[in-house]
């Protein structure tokens, strides 16, 4: 970046390849959809006029993974094109952020990935007359689930929870 008056900046990624997550200068994850929300933990860079502040450089890593199989409830048949999305619930608010997603395939399989380490709550969603439903076993009252009433997946940056799986009824 070129032309920046001298004093303090701070910076972070945006839109990191799947599977990776995004990060604030020095090596702080953050892993939110679209890129790090905010500068918390981040270390600033000092700029001087006519000065380049090289050296700063970002090395991304591989988050954690969450895979499964999206089902009819009744016939075991996939259901392709079901949405899986996933939150984290934030520690202070309290508030469900979604964090990333992922659509399943003509086998019913998913893979959402990009993700931090901790407890993730995950719905699916679908446009094929299935009733949404929320992560382990409980349909939802319209599109929205009360996330809260969900089963927490547990998931550990750069391993893969496997066998999140839903069965849709319709």
């Amino acid at each position: 970046v070129r032309g920046l008056p001298a004093g303090q900046y701070y910076v972070g990624t945006g839109g990191a390849p799947p599977g990776y997550v995004n990060e604030v200068y020095d090596n702080v994850h953050c892993g939110q959809i679209g890129g790090c929300p905010g500068i918390e933990g981040a270390t600033p860079i000092d700029v001087a006029l006519g000065v380049t502040s090289g050296g700063r450089n970002f090395e991304l890593e591989r988050g954690g993974r969450i895979t499964g199989v999206v089902r009819d409830a009744v016939t075991l048949a996939p259901v392709p094109g079901a949405c899986v999305d996933v939150y984290h619930r934030d520690s202070v608010t309290g508030a469900f952020n979604p964090v990333a997603w992922d659509c399943a395939d003509a086998s019913g399989s998913y893979a959402v990935e990009g993700l931090l380490s901790g407890s993730h709550y995950a719905d699916v969603k679908n446009f094929s007359g299935y009733v949404t439903a929320l992560y382990d076993g409980f349909t939802c009252v319209g599109y929205l689930c009360d996330l809260s009433a969900g089963t927490a997946i547990p998931v550990t940056f750069g391993q893969t929870t496997a066998g999140v799986d839903f069965g849709l009824e319709i």
